[in-house]
């Protein structure tokens, strides 16, 4: 029995999903069927303009079959524009990271080969507070790059998580990935602090599914205003001056 295709990752899931063409000899005679995750590969490639290697990297394939998906994608477009048929985005073979797939019309079972699903899986695994975490590794949400940007006040769609160790001070910030998903912003980015092994999280506004996945992981979350800099939100911290949030705030 063949393998079903491998379930893409997509981080964006379009809002608007019908083009129909006007003009004066346009009758309604086909529809053209994108698929999500082609639509995904025209937004990396074409609208983005990043390299073939980071956009197969995003959506979690290899080179080819990014490819693959990229020229069926633009292939169905140019058929529709140059032909007057209709656009519909729908369906496909797709995880837009929080454990649901399209494909199934299910959360997804351990037989699908999903990355965040494995992590979910992983997680429930353990007993509450039993994941590698420290607390001297603080993860903060970050709108931008450096140690002085400012805090972002959402957790799930911040740009960057910035990395700090509590001994020698800034370590890095990492591009969230996750701040343009549809769904699943949220857990997508607690999968970026767990993986970091922080313990303490500082964070403006954070999500039910965000709070509920870090708290299983015993991380510690506090609360800063989007007015202060990542370093200075790190400062309050180890002051004692930011208040602990016991439960979610967005």
């Amino acid at each position: 029995m063949p393998r079903g295709a491998k379930c893409r990752f997509v981080g964006f899931y379009p809002p608007f999903v019908n083009f129909r063409p006007e003009g004066s000899g346009y009758t309604h005679r086909e529809t053209v069927i994108v698929k999500v995750e082609e639509m995904e590969a025209i937004r990396l490639k074409d609208f983005l303009k990043l390299e073939q290697e980071e956009c197969a990297r995003k959506m979690q394939v290899s080179r080819p079959t990014f490819q693959r998906v990229l020229g069926e994608a633009r292939g169905k477009i140019a058929d529709a524009l140059l032909n007057g048929k209709e656009i519909r985005i729908e369906g496909g073979d797709f995880c837009i990271g929080n454990g649901y797939c399209w494909r199934h019309g299910k959360r997804l079972d351990t037989v699908v080969d999903c990355s965040m699903r494995s992590f979910l899986d992983e997680l429930q695994s353990k007993p509450d507070g039993e994941v590698n975490t420290m607390k001297d590794i603080i993860a903060v949400c970050s709108t931008g790059e450096q140690a002085d940007s400012r805090v972002d006040e959402r957790f799930g769609r911040c740009p960057y998580v910035a990395i700090w160790n509590r001994e020698t001070g800034f370590q890095q910030a990492i591009s969230n990935n996750n701040m343009d998903m549809g769904h699943g912003a949220g857990t997508g980015t607690a999968q970026i602090v767990l993986s970091q092994q922080s313990g303490v999280v500082l964070t403006n506004k954070i999500g039910p599914k965000a709070f509920a996945v870090l708290k299983r992981a015993g991380v510690e979350i506090y609360q800063c205003t989007n007015e202060m800099t990542a370093g200075e939100a790190v400062s309050q911290y180890a002051a004692g001056a930011l208040p602990r949030l016991e439960a979610a705030n967005n």
